[in-house]
């Protein structure tokens, strides 16, 4: 069955460290987030997934926009994805502490926000305009990548 799935990202930079979620198994990067549950705000559904995933508790800053990706998942199946995406503060986050995982298939890893845009981060077009999207967030655009 062919679906978009929405879902909601943020990104959370401190120190000029950018936190990315990364797949155990496939070793994917992506930014934090997860599904967006029928009924359920973007900002709240990020809230939620970073405190099940981390532990830590976490606040959606503002909206930046919205990515479109779409990406074959495990070497066949045809995937779509809508994201939100959100500035992302998680007040006892440290990247000069690893961020603990609480569910096994994933971990986190800080990253240089100097080398996001050269990154193997997902979805590519989110890499190149996240930063910026973040530095502009007080700036009313329609940010659609």
């Amino acid at each position: 069955m062919n679906r978009i799935e929405t879902i909601a990202r943020g990104i959370c930079v401190k120190g000029g460290r950018v936190l990315l979620c990364r797949g155990r198994k496939a070793g994917n990067l992506y930014f934090p987030g997860g599904h967006i549950e029928f009924g359920e705000k973007g900002a709240t559904a990020l809230e939620r997934e970073v405190l099940e995933e981390t532990g830590l508790a976490s606040k959606a800053v503002a909206f930046l926009g919205v990515c479109e990706h779409r990406f074959v998942q495990n070497g066949s199946e045809d995937h779509a994805e809508i994201n939100l995406v959100y500035a992302l503060d998680i007040p006892d986050a440290d990247p000069a502490r690893p961020v603990e995982a609480k569910e096994g298939w994933i971990a986190f890893d800080w990253i240089d926000a100097a080398e996001l845009a050269d990154s193997a981060v997902e979805p590519a077009a989110l890499r190149r305009v996240a930063l910026q999207w973040l530095a502009d967030s007080g700036a009313a655009a329609n940010r659609i990548v």
